[in-house]
């Protein structure tokens, strides 16, 4: 089972991705668990308290804006957990930036459906793992 952190204020967005999370999970046999954090400080919280094997980031949150989330979590979780940003604004730099800074994915909401989302959360899980697994063999050769 993948442990999903959704990071969202909007609640239309939030029952709209959940809705797509749960419509490809129907088809797999370990299905998305998720979690639901509102804000910045919510979102800490969780990824204090609970394992996350992917978190889905919002940009724009009551307590921060623009790429500010995303600084703060991948300096703080950014090793242990990948982030995908899904977000309303289509402007490519700061996609770019998103990317360049850690982001495994930048989705804008109005343009991805459930497959893109399937695949952008799978792709960026799967990435994640495999990244783990080289850092143990490099590691293990180290010794």
């Amino acid at each position: 089972m993948i442990k999903l952190l959704l990071v969202e204020d909007g609640e239309g967005d939030r029952e709209l991705i959940m809705g797509q999370v749960f419509d490809f999970c129907e088809d797999q046999d370990s299905p998305f668990k998720i979690g639901v954090a509102m804000c910045l400080k919510e979102a800490k919280q969780h990824l204090d308290s609970h394992r996350y094997d992917l978190v889905l980031l919002d940009l724009n949150l009551p307590d921060a804006k623009d790429l500010e989330a995303l600084e703060d979590l991948l300096k703080e979780y950014g090793e242990g957990t990948p982030i995908v940003v899904l977000c309303s604004n289509p402007d490519c730099e700061v996609a770019e930036k998103a990317v360049r800074m850690g982001a495994r994915d930048y989705l804008v909401k109005a343009y991805t459906g459930a497959e893109q989302l399937k695949d952008s959360l799978r792709l960026a899980y799967e990435k994640h793992v495999s990244d783990l697994n080289l850092r143990g063999l490099v590691a293990a050769a180290n010794v």
